[in-house]
């Protein structure tokens, strides 16, 4: 929604890129330095989450390596891993306490923004003054959907970690009234949307600092849909369509292949990952959304998708020999549907 937080005009040197890394991943980390030293962004700030010496030693190596190419970088060191939620939470205080950031533009120690995403994302934040604005991850396929066609999904109530099965009848009616969606005749260059990922996020000052940082009881995973919601509904969220960003690493929750009620690499991966903390956290926390997003008649759409869930995770666990990824989704599954949230003892960081 149009806001009128802030002002237009920012400059690329005015941002400051949040980043947190963690385990050895600096080869990454250093490829994402090099795009925002080529987008002119100004400052960096990364929080060492949970660094070994030697990594951590190569790590303050890149900043001294940095400050050469004209950027910035200032390092956040915790002995233990935060997790995003309170380690993006710690960058953005971080941020705040530095005068001469306008804007922060979060990153994942993986991403690589394409050339032009800066200033893509420059020119649809001056065109909505105070809204935040995300880039177009490109293994994201509903962002490339979405910035294709000028429509963003709204996470419909009554989903549960995407089992929906009105999901067909839905789609059916709306072709039948309204036609399918078609690619804009020229890619709009910004289009609202809901809630996005943290890698490519563009937030102006004034709204970082109106806008409470991620619940960190949400630990990780879906703390980024969360925090990016309630930005939308304070000052706006627009999806810049010109602006794109690269994941240099396949991530394990990628969009795969969808069937008509869930994505089949989601079914799949509930049954056949490892049985551990991105299981556990994944589920739990995008079930706390949904809950709370099935209200009045979506109640009971919600218990029956959360139900067919359950019994198709459990049921491929089962026949994959994966009794313990049966009893991590049972487990997740009693905390996100109870609101119980917070680190679990049975689940740590690595």
């Amino acid at each position: 929604m149009p806001s009128n937080l802030g002002s237009g005009g920012l400059a690329p040197k005015d941002v400051s890129g949040l980043t947190l890394t963690y385990g050895d991943r600096v080869d990454l980390l250093e490829q994402m330095v090099a795009g925002l030293c080529r987008e002119g962004v100004g400052h960096l700030m990364v929080l060492a989450n949970g660094l070994k010496a030697e990594p951590l030693a190569r790590l303050h190596a890149l900043a001294r390596d940095t400050t050469v190419r004209g950027l910035s970088m200032t390092i956040l060191e915790s002995p233990e891993n935060l997790g995003s939620a309170a380690g993006f939470g710690r960058l953005l205080s971080a941020a705040r306490s530095v005068g001469t950031v306008k804007a922060v533009w979060f990153m994942d120690d993986d991403n690589l923004p394409c050339p032009g995403a800066l200033a893509a994302l420059l020119a649809v934040q001056a065109m909505h003054p105070g809204a935040a604005v995300s880039a177009v991850r490109r293994d994201r396929s509903y962002l490339v959907r979405a910035a294709r066609t000028g429509i963003a999904p709204d996470p419909a109530p009554g989903v549960a970690f995407s089992m929906d099965l009105g999901r067909r009848p839905r789609n059916l009616w709306r072709r039948l009234t309204r036609g399918s969606p078609v690619p804009a005749p020229t890619p709009p260059a910004a289009v609202p949307i809901a809630r996005v990922p943290y890698g490519g996020l563009l937030v102006p000052r004034a709204l970082m600092e109106m806008v409470a940082p991620p619940r960190e009881d949400f630990v990780l995973y879906a703390d980024d849909y969360e925090y990016s919601e309630r930005l939308g509904a304070a000052g706006g969220l627009f999806l810049a369509g010109a602006a794109e960003v690269e994941d240099l690493e396949a991530s394990w929750n990628a969009t795969g292949k969808r069937t008509p009620t869930l994505p089949q690499s989601q079914l799949v991966r509930l049954a056949t990952m490892p049985a551990d903390f991105r299981l556990y956290y994944s589920l739990r926390n995008a079930l706390v959304l949904d809950r709370n997003r099935a209200r009045g008649m979506a109640i009971l759409p919600f218990v029956l998708n959360l139900t067919v869930l359950v019994m198709a995770g459990c049921t491929h666990a089962f026949a994959r020999g994966r009794s313990a990824n049966a009893q991590v989704i049972l487990q997740a599954v009693r905390d996100g549907v109870s609101g119980r949230l917070g680190r679990s003892p049975d689940f740590p960081l690595p």
